[in-house]
């Protein structure tokens, strides 16, 4: 099934991205759409959902994480050193 779900930038707070994903998509799977649509690559998105960072690239938004049909994922951007 498809989720849709929202994701705010915490730098510009009025900034949000609607992304569409396969409700067995990765974190990674994730981070690549929203580098499409932002231009931020995944390497500098720091995503936190519920205050947990999603950090496993590999891990699976729903199974793993519990994220659900239209729920809000926050988007923070580090620089890379």
């Amino acid at each position: 099934s498809i989720l849709n779900l929202l994701v705010q930038d915490l730098q510009k707070e009025d900034k949000f991205y609607h992304m569409e994903v396969h409700s067995d998509s990765t974190v990674e799977e994730l981070k690549c759409l929203i580098a499409i649509e932002s231009t931020i690559e995944p390497e500098r998105q720091i995503l936190t959902y519920k205050q947990i960072v999603l950090k496993d690239y590999n891990k699976k938004l729903v199974q793993h994480y519990g994220i659900q049909h239209n729920d809000m994922i926050n988007l923070q951007i580090t620089n890379l050193n």
